[in-house]
């Protein structure tokens, strides 16, 4: 299945014998018999992104390249910003963003300044943030069962954050205005790695606290 999304997103050529269909297709033919999480911990689906994208274009009645510029230009990034797209040139909102270091961490001072650009314009909502940090979600499996997940974001009460696949990090606490960024590469098979990721968030936290 996740080879499939890949596929539907342009990251990849389809399977031989696959159709070349594009990522809304695809999330239409997702199924479940129901919604519950019945585990009680974290069930993270790249597809889930897409679709929240969707209905946010929906409610917004603007596109996703148009919401995308908002939060560039409110982010103040000094580099380039590249987005995959599939064929229909529709964004790949989980996990199509590509910026520098630098430029994550002016993403994540949005987050610091509580929903506000660097021109003090609204373009988030604190009220997300703050919701997230209350630690309704799932949480991960233990030992790191101190973190949850809602909204999109993990959270441990203080700070709130997500990770990149391949090794990256972003954690920002709203209450001192600090952001971390962390990026690295992790080459092996999965670009996976449960030890390697709660090293970083750690280290991560310590910055955050000092």
């Amino acid at each position: 299945m996740a080879l499939t999304h890949n596929a539907a997103m342009g990251w990849r050529l389809p399977a031989p014998g696959e159709a070349d269909i594009c990522n809304r297709d695809f999330l239409c033919t997702i199924k479940s018999a129901g919604l519950a999480n019945s585990s009680g911990l974290v069930n993270y689906k790249s597809a889930n992104t897409d679709v929240l994208a969707w209905i946010v274009e929906r409610v917004s009645k603007k596109s996703l390249q148009t919401l995308l510029l908002e939060i560039v230009e409110a982010a103040g990034l000094e580099h380039t910003f590249h987005m995959s797209t599939d064929r229909d040139g529709i964004p790949n909102t989980n996990g199509g963003a590509c910026m520098t270091a630098r430029d994550l961490a002016r993403y994540g001072l949005i987050f610091a300044r509580k929903g506000r650009g660097i021109a003090n314009e609204i373009v988030g909502s604190y009220q997300l943030m703050e919701a997230t940090r209350l630690c309704i979600g799932p949480t991960f499996a233990a030992p790191d069962d101190y973190i949850h997940y809602g909204n999109q974001l993990k959270t441990n009460g203080q700070w709130i954050g997500h990770s990149g696949w391949g090794g990256q990090l972003l954690m920002v606490d709203p209450d001192n205005a600090t952001v971390v960024v962390f990026f690295s590469v992790l080459e092996n098979e999965s670009a996976s790695d449960d030890s390697y990721s709660k090293a970083i968030v750690e280290m991560a936290q310590e910055l955050i606290n000092i």
